[in-house]
């Protein structure tokens, strides 16, 4: 199973370091007060450029250049845009990345997938009967594909395989 990246595990991390603040059209704006941790956090993501996330800090825009000077103990205000992208999810609960995700009929999700509800990214799901049982069935949709013959991939109503299996005479 694939892990999630480094830059989807430090966003992540950010997220759940200012308390999880609610999620509105994948933009979160928060006040918080300035820790070693954030701010090492916020230098790591505001550096990693091109991955699909804007930030702005105290008014500063992390499509201009550097990092801005904060201070530990000053308070900061900080939004997240981007959120999710063709590289990175995030989803209310389990019921809504199933809805969301279209690939999972083909056995295939994102490793960088954030279940908030669930407070997991989803390749740590072991532990949470649901994802296990997602995460069990996109196995099984995927060795049966292998198996099958060929796949029948026609646009129906689902984007599901249609996987064909010919008996031997």
């Amino acid at each position: 199973m694939n892990k999630a990246s480094e830059f989807f595990t430090k966003l992540v991390s950010l997220y759940r370091l200012l308390d999880c603040p609610e999620l509105k059209n994948n933009t979160f704006t928060t006040e918080a007060t300035a820790t070693l941790e954030l701010i090492n956090l916020l230098r790591f993501l505001w550096s990693a450029k091109g991955k699909g996330c804007e930030f702005e800090l105290n008014n500063e825009d992390s499509r201009d250049d550097g990092f801005p000077s904060i201070e530990v103990g000053k308070s900061l205000s900080l939004t997240v845009r981007g959120f999710s992208t063709e590289k990175t999810f995030f989803f209310k609960n389990t019921e809504a990345w199933i809805d969301g995700t279209p690939t999972l009929k083909k056995g295939n999700f994102s490793p960088n997938t954030y279940l908030i509800e669930e407070d997991l990214i989803v390749t740590e799901g072991d532990s949470n009967e649901k994802v296990s049982k997602v995460l069990a069935a996109c196995q099984l949709i995927e060795k049966l594909s292998q198996l099958a013959h060929f796949h029948d991939e026609k646009k129906g109503l689902s984007d599901a395989f249609r996987l064909v299996f010919v008996m031997p005479d």
